[in-house]
């Protein structure tokens, strides 16, 4: 076994071609995927793949699924301080993105690949600066912030 991150086992590549499927429905790209019948000619599987259709059934489970769960946005627990709540439902992410369509993303991507992830971090403080009040950690955008981690970017 290698420590290389380039390294893949046999689970992460069935994985990853369950993935491809799975993306391919999810851009309704799927003729690929046809399988070939048994005596069929190259012609006519070619003439099957150019006219088959696909409804996708999946896609429109999932976002009536995301619906159904996010009809009413995400909220934080009343014993915060509102100060940061106010600052992290705005911007959970560092990319101005809210709470609400955070969750709704990181929800359909675990929907669609079967997994998802969420890492929640924290910046570095530069120069060892002494923050002693909140205040302080807020004006240095001293937040926790949250990065979302997609099955396909997992290795192994």
């Amino acid at each position: 076994m290698s420590n290389s991150p380039k390294f893949t086992d046999s689970l992460h590549q069935n994985n990853a071609k369950n993935l491809a499927v799975m993306n391919a429905f999810r851009n309704n790209d799927v003729k690929d995927h046809l399988i070939k019948w048994e005596r069929e000619t190259e012609d006519s599987y070619k003439s099957r793949q150019t006219n088959s259709v696909l409804y996708n059934v999946v896609e429109k489970t999932i976002n009536t699924a995301k619906g159904m769960l996010f009809r009413k946005p995400l909220n934080w627990s009343d014993d915060l301080n509102k100060l940061f709540v106010q600052i992290a439902s705005e911007d959970v992410d560092r990319n101005s993105t809210s709470l609400s369509e955070f969750a709704k993303e990181a929800t359909v991507n675990a929907l669609w690949d079967g997994i998802s992830f969420i890492i929640v971090d924290f910046p570095k403080i530069e120069n060892g600066e002494a923050i002693v009040s909140f205040q302080q950690q807020l004006d240095s955008k001293l937040t926790p912030y949250f990065s979302h981690v997609k099955q396909s970017q997992i290795l192994n």
